[in-house]
């Protein structure tokens, strides 16, 4: 077995993810968490919080995730087809989080 946690919980507990929720939020750095990312104190971080469901809709995985405000983009894309009035839309979309 890999490194993978969804691998692990599809061997050992039988279920696989299928929804996952991410919310993005602009914090300001705590004392322990201007220390730990060496920034100063107050400083703008990017926090991602994510919530991971499996087919049944249990929650199966869940992060919260501190990123510098000064070494981190975001990139949404969306492909597909807009919505009309008598038809949903067909759409993906892909958001790429980078740190550098």
């Amino acid at each position: 077995m890999g490194n993978s946690l969804y691998e692990l919980l599809s061997k050992h507990y039988e279920t696989t993810p299928d929804e996952a929720v991410e919310q993005i939020d602009l914090v300001n750095a705590t004392l322990d968490e201007a220390r730990i990312l060496e920034v100063p104190l107050g400083a703008p971080l990017l926090a991602v919080t994510r919530t991971t469901m499996d087919t049944k809709g249990r929650k199966i995985e869940y992060s919260h995730d501190l990123f510098r405000g000064d070494r981190t983009r975001i990139t949404v894309r969306t492909k597909g087809r807009p919505a009309t009035p008598d038809q949903p839309g067909e759409r993906g979309r892909t958001v790429e989080l980078k740190e550098f």
